[in-house]
């Protein structure tokens, strides 16, 4: 019975250590792909996506760990970038005060008019 449960949990930390892999590689390639050292971004995607596997078949501690570390390190890079986005600056589309920021305004406008053009569009054809 021990040997199930080892055995699954092997192959939940492989899937999510290739999703975590995929997103490092992404993030490599993205940087690679800047710097002009590569033309594309599958190789670098797959390598890590191909690392995660065996990484989450050979060593599933240590994956789920990563897994883990990648995932804070993720919400820490989009909390820090997020920060601008988040400071409450003069809108010249809302005037006035509100209680909600102006960046949820802002993707509440870009969200209607995304619905309605889609909708038109599907309407068209």
């Amino acid at each position: 019975m021990q040997h199930d449960h080892n055995n699954a949990f092997r192959l939940g930390a492989a899937m999510l250590s290739t999703v975590a892999g995929s997103i490092l590689g992404l993030l490599v390639g993205a940087v690679l792909l800047y710097a002009g050292l590569t033309d594309s971004l599958s190789l670098p995607i797959a390598g890590g996506a191909l690392a995660g596997v065996l990484a989450g078949a050979a060593l599933p501690s240590g994956a789920m760990d990563f897994v883990e570390a990648l995932v804070h390190f993720l919400i820490g890079i989009l909390s820090a970038a997020s920060r601008s986005v988040l400071d409450d600056a003069d809108s010249s589309l809302f005037e006035g005060q509100s209680e909600n920021s102006d960046w949820l305004r802002w993707a509440f406008a870009f969200g209607a008019m995304f619905a309605v053009v889609t909708w038109i569009l599907l309407r068209i054809r």
